[in-house]
């Protein structure tokens, strides 16, 4: 038996099918140039796959109806994420302020680590860091992703182009395009180091820092890596409806 996850984001569409013991598939669809053209390539996805359940979760409303609209008609069953699933996840936030990204990464997390102090990263459209103490939320922040750093420049002059693709080595740029990808990449990892210095200088206690989404994290600041992170969250807000005990992964 395989479980279907969506995990629909401002910039994709992140699906996933898994099952025991088998190396997940995860694929994931662009949206910002195509809503329709994202949504039918989902849907073909799904069902040349012949998914019959989909547990969603969704920080992007548009996407979201228009790809249950699709997988209705054709007979798959939608189970969507419900924030009254967290359990006894506490926090300083409303959970219904709290998007649901970043609180299916919490209770994930909190599932995962049990009773460590955390400090999430996910990068996605926005870069987002949560802490928790034990199995308290007490806060985080929300940055502007690397994308979003680079689309700016692109939006707003008239002559930048859009550059797209990671660099590793930070250099002195010697065309344009460097220039971009160099200023931006560091600019980046220097806001994200200084997030996490401010974090630690008031918390001096020990954190774990757990990583998840397509950021292209540099491994300094990372103690683990969890590609399932958020999937795996959306399962656990959805399993109530779904009266199903066993974990996808």
């Amino acid at each position: 038996m395989r479980w279907f996850i969506a995990d629909i984001g401002n910039s994709a569409i992140k699906l996933c099918a898994c099952a025991l013991n088998r190396k997940p598939e995860i694929v994931r669809i662009l949206h910002t140039t195509g809503r329709s053209r994202a949504v039918q390539e989902a849907a073909r996805w799904l069902t040349a796959r012949k998914a019959q359940t989909l547990f969603l979760g969704s920080v992007c409303s548009p996407v979201e109806h228009a790809l249950q609209n699709r997988l209705q008609k054709a007979g798959c069953r939608i189970v969507l994420a419900d924030r009254n699933n967290a359990g006894t996840l506490q926090s300083h936030y409303d959970r219904t302020a709290l998007g649901l990204d970043r609180l299916a990464n919490l209770v994930a997390a909190r599932m995962i680590a049990k009773n460590r102090n955390l400090i999430i990263l996910s990068s996605g459209t926005a870069l987002t860091v949560d802490v928790m103490e034990g199995r308290r939320h007490v806060g985080g922040f929300i940055l502007p992703g690397l994308g979003l750093l680079r689309e700016s420049l692109y939006n707003r002059t008239d002559l930048l182009p859009l550059v797209i693709d990671k660099q590793e080595k930070l250099g002195l740029g010697l065309t344009t395009e460097d220039a971009i990808r160099h200023g931006t990449t560091l600019l980046f990892e220097e806001g994200l180091s200084g997030v996490l210095r401010f974090i630690r200088r008031n918390r001096p206690k020990r954190y774990v820092v757990m990583t998840t989404g397509y950021g292209g994290f540099p491994k300094r600041f990372s103690d683990c890596h969890h590609s399932m992170l958020t999937f795996l969250g959306i399962y656990l807000l959805c399993r109530t409806k779904f009266h199903q005990k066993k974990r996808p992964c």
